[in-house]
Protein backbone atom coordinates (compact mmCIF):
# COMPACT_ATOMS: atom_id res chain seq x y z
CA UNK A 1 0.00 0.00 0.00
CA UNK A 2 1.17 3.50 -0.66
CA UNK A 3 2.59 5.72 2.79
CA UNK A 4 1.60 9.02 2.99
CA UNK A 5 4.04 11.07 4.71
CA UNK A 6 3.49 13.07 7.49
CA UNK A 7 6.45 14.92 7.73
CA UNK A 8 9.30 16.33 4.73
CA UNK A 9 12.60 16.40 6.85
CA UNK A 10 15.39 18.36 5.11
CA UNK A 11 18.87 18.87 6.77
CA UNK A 12 21.09 20.41 3.72
CA UNK A 13 20.80 23.34 1.60
CA UNK A 14 20.92 20.55 -1.41
CA UNK A 15 17.87 18.97 -0.31
CA UNK A 16 16.36 21.88 1.03
CA UNK A 17 15.91 23.33 -2.67
CA UNK A 18 12.99 20.54 -3.34
CA UNK A 19 11.57 20.20 0.14
CA UNK A 20 9.02 22.77 -0.39
CA UNK A 21 7.71 21.24 -3.74
CA UNK A 22 7.99 17.22 -1.60
CA UNK A 23 5.90 18.53 1.03
CA UNK A 24 3.60 20.43 -1.16
CA UNK A 25 3.05 17.42 -3.06
CA UNK A 26 2.58 15.30 0.14
CA UNK A 27 0.19 17.67 1.77
CA UNK A 28 2.90 17.13 4.58
CA UNK A 29 4.41 19.31 7.30
CA UNK A 30 7.85 20.55 6.03
CA UNK A 31 10.88 20.51 8.75
CA UNK A 32 14.19 22.14 8.07
CA UNK A 33 17.36 22.08 9.78
CA UNK A 34 20.31 23.84 10.05
CA UNK A 35 22.89 21.46 10.79
CA UNK A 36 26.08 23.29 9.85
CA UNK A 37 27.55 27.06 9.80
CA UNK A 38 28.24 26.43 5.77
CA UNK A 39 30.57 29.50 5.24
CA UNK A 40 30.66 28.06 2.32
CA UNK A 41 27.50 29.33 0.84
CA UNK A 42 27.18 32.73 -1.32
CA UNK A 43 25.17 35.37 -0.17
CA UNK A 44 22.66 34.19 -3.21
CA UNK A 45 22.51 30.31 -2.12
CA UNK A 46 22.01 32.15 1.96
CA UNK A 47 18.92 34.55 1.31
CA UNK A 48 17.26 31.77 -0.83
CA UNK A 49 17.73 29.01 2.09
CA UNK A 50 15.80 31.66 4.39
CA UNK A 51 13.17 32.00 1.45
CA UNK A 52 12.79 28.10 2.23
CA UNK A 53 12.59 28.07 5.73
CA UNK A 54 10.39 30.58 5.64
CA UNK A 55 7.61 27.77 3.88
CA UNK A 56 8.75 25.71 6.47
CA UNK A 57 6.14 24.73 9.49
CA UNK A 58 9.27 25.09 11.81
CA UNK A 59 12.96 25.06 11.42
CA UNK A 60 15.36 23.77 13.70
CA UNK A 61 18.45 24.60 14.15
CA UNK A 62 21.42 22.62 15.81
CA UNK A 63 23.64 25.41 17.69
CA UNK A 64 23.17 29.05 18.52
CA UNK A 65 26.43 29.37 15.43
CA UNK A 66 24.10 27.34 13.11
CA UNK A 67 20.86 29.77 14.01
CA UNK A 68 22.56 32.94 13.25
CA UNK A 69 24.55 31.55 9.88
CA UNK A 70 20.80 30.58 8.50
CA UNK A 71 19.91 34.73 9.71
CA UNK A 72 23.20 35.99 6.85
CA UNK A 73 20.54 35.79 4.01
CA UNK A 74 17.41 37.43 5.87
CA UNK A 75 14.61 37.85 8.93
CA UNK A 76 13.88 34.13 10.00
CA UNK A 77 10.17 34.29 9.80
CA UNK A 78 8.97 30.74 10.48
CA UNK A 79 9.66 29.25 13.77
CA UNK A 80 13.33 28.68 15.25
CA UNK A 81 13.90 25.77 17.88
CA UNK A 82 17.95 25.77 18.96
CA UNK A 83 17.93 21.63 19.74
CA UNK A 84 21.41 20.70 20.58
CA UNK A 85 22.54 16.79 19.13
CA UNK A 86 23.06 13.96 20.93
CA UNK A 87 24.64 10.45 20.88
CA UNK A 88 23.38 7.16 21.19
CA UNK A 89 24.19 5.40 24.48
CA UNK A 90 27.67 3.50 24.61
CA UNK A 91 31.43 4.15 23.28
CA UNK A 92 31.85 5.63 20.42
CA UNK A 93 32.75 3.91 17.37
CA UNK A 94 36.63 5.33 17.70
CA UNK A 95 39.10 5.46 19.93
CA UNK A 96 43.24 6.24 19.89
CA UNK A 97 45.27 3.65 18.88
CA UNK A 98 48.38 3.06 21.00
CA UNK A 99 51.51 4.05 20.55
CA UNK A 100 54.97 2.14 21.13
CA UNK A 101 55.92 4.68 24.10
CA UNK A 102 54.31 6.78 26.48
CA UNK A 103 54.26 9.92 24.83
CA UNK A 104 50.92 11.87 24.92
CA UNK A 105 48.73 11.40 22.09
CA UNK A 106 47.25 14.43 20.06
CA UNK A 107 43.76 12.95 18.94
CA UNK A 108 41.84 13.89 15.94
CA UNK A 109 38.90 12.47 14.46
CA UNK A 110 36.36 13.84 11.86
CA UNK A 111 36.64 14.45 8.04
CA UNK A 112 39.86 15.39 6.07
CA UNK A 113 39.13 18.60 4.58
CA UNK A 114 40.88 21.71 5.13
CA UNK A 115 37.81 23.72 6.56
CA UNK A 116 38.48 21.20 9.98
CA UNK A 117 41.70 23.56 10.40
CA UNK A 118 44.10 20.26 9.99
CA UNK A 119 46.82 22.25 8.52
CA UNK A 120 46.83 24.65 12.00
CA UNK A 121 47.17 21.29 13.46
CA UNK A 122 49.61 19.91 11.78
CA UNK A 123 51.89 23.19 11.86
CA UNK A 124 51.04 23.38 16.29
CA UNK A 125 52.30 19.81 16.68
CA UNK A 126 55.28 20.72 14.69
CA UNK A 127 56.17 23.75 16.71
CA UNK A 128 55.73 21.51 19.74
CA UNK A 129 57.98 18.62 18.99
CA UNK A 130 60.92 21.09 17.35
CA UNK A 131 60.11 22.65 20.63
CA UNK A 132 61.52 19.80 22.30
CA UNK A 133 57.70 18.11 23.29
CA UNK A 134 57.58 14.69 22.85
CA UNK A 135 54.57 13.61 21.36
CA UNK A 136 52.20 11.54 19.33
CA UNK A 137 49.81 12.73 16.77
CA UNK A 138 46.87 10.45 15.29
CA UNK A 139 44.93 12.11 12.55
CA UNK A 140 41.47 9.80 12.23
CA UNK A 141 38.99 10.15 9.49
CA UNK A 142 38.54 10.47 5.41
CA UNK A 143 38.53 13.22 3.05
CA UNK A 144 39.62 15.20 -0.05
CA UNK A 145 42.91 16.61 2.23
CA UNK A 146 44.27 12.68 3.09
CA UNK A 147 47.14 13.29 0.87
CA UNK A 148 48.58 16.23 1.77
CA UNK A 149 48.20 15.58 4.91
CA UNK A 150 49.76 11.95 4.92
CA UNK A 151 52.74 13.97 2.51
CA UNK A 152 53.01 16.60 5.96
CA UNK A 153 53.15 13.53 8.38
CA UNK A 154 55.88 11.79 6.58
CA UNK A 155 58.45 15.27 6.90
CA UNK A 156 60.76 15.57 9.81
CA UNK A 157 60.07 16.13 12.58
CA UNK A 158 56.60 14.45 12.24
CA UNK A 159 57.96 11.25 10.54
CA UNK A 160 57.53 8.40 12.81
CA UNK A 161 55.28 10.87 15.22
CA UNK A 162 52.32 11.59 13.32
CA UNK A 163 50.13 9.59 11.24
CA UNK A 164 46.65 9.78 9.29
CA UNK A 165 44.55 6.48 9.88
CA UNK A 166 41.42 6.18 7.32
CA UNK A 167 37.82 4.69 8.16
CA UNK A 168 39.06 1.28 6.80
CA UNK A 169 42.38 0.97 8.19
CA UNK A 170 40.89 1.52 11.86
CA UNK A 171 38.27 -1.33 10.88
CA UNK A 172 41.16 -3.74 10.30
CA UNK A 173 42.60 -2.80 13.61
CA UNK A 174 41.70 -3.71 17.01
CA UNK A 175 39.51 -1.97 19.36
CA UNK A 176 41.56 -0.99 22.55
CA UNK A 177 40.98 1.94 25.14
CA UNK A 178 41.70 5.22 24.58
CA UNK A 179 44.11 5.79 27.25
CA UNK A 180 46.65 2.58 26.29
CA UNK A 181 49.69 4.28 26.00
CA UNK A 182 50.57 7.45 26.94
CA UNK A 183 47.82 10.14 27.45
CA UNK A 184 45.40 11.42 25.00
CA UNK A 185 44.30 14.47 24.34
CA UNK A 186 41.54 15.20 22.17
CA UNK A 187 41.76 18.22 19.56
CA UNK A 188 38.94 19.50 17.30
CA UNK A 189 40.81 22.90 15.33
CA UNK A 190 37.59 24.08 13.03
CA UNK A 191 37.76 27.03 11.62
CA UNK A 192 34.07 26.81 11.28
CA UNK A 193 31.31 23.89 12.87
CA UNK A 194 27.71 23.72 13.30
CA UNK A 195 28.28 21.51 16.33
CA UNK A 196 31.00 19.21 16.48
CA UNK A 197 29.37 16.08 17.42
CA UNK A 198 32.35 13.93 18.14
CA UNK A 199 33.18 16.06 21.11
CA UNK A 200 30.30 14.74 23.11
CA UNK A 201 32.00 11.65 22.14
CA UNK A 202 35.50 13.05 23.38
CA UNK A 203 33.84 13.97 26.65
CA UNK A 204 31.80 10.26 27.42
CA UNK A 205 35.03 9.41 27.36
CA UNK A 206 36.26 11.59 29.77
CA UNK A 207 39.28 13.05 27.41
CA UNK A 208 40.59 16.37 27.95
CA UNK A 209 39.45 18.62 25.15
CA UNK A 210 41.56 21.42 22.80
CA UNK A 211 38.90 23.20 20.52
CA UNK A 212 39.07 26.44 18.17
CA UNK A 213 35.71 28.80 19.98
CA UNK A 214 33.44 28.04 16.85
CA UNK A 215 30.41 26.88 16.52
Amino acid sequence: RTLKPAIVHSCVYQTHIVAPHLANVAGAALILSKEGTDDWMTQAQARREVSIANEATTVIAVSAAAARSLGRGGRVLAPLSIIPCGIPPGPPSWSALPEDEGAPTILYVGRLDPAKGLADLIEAIWRLIESGRDLRLQIQGDGPAEGPLRDACARKPLAGRARVITAAEMDRTPRVEPRGGGPVIFVLPSRHEGFGIVLLEAMRLGLPIIATDVG
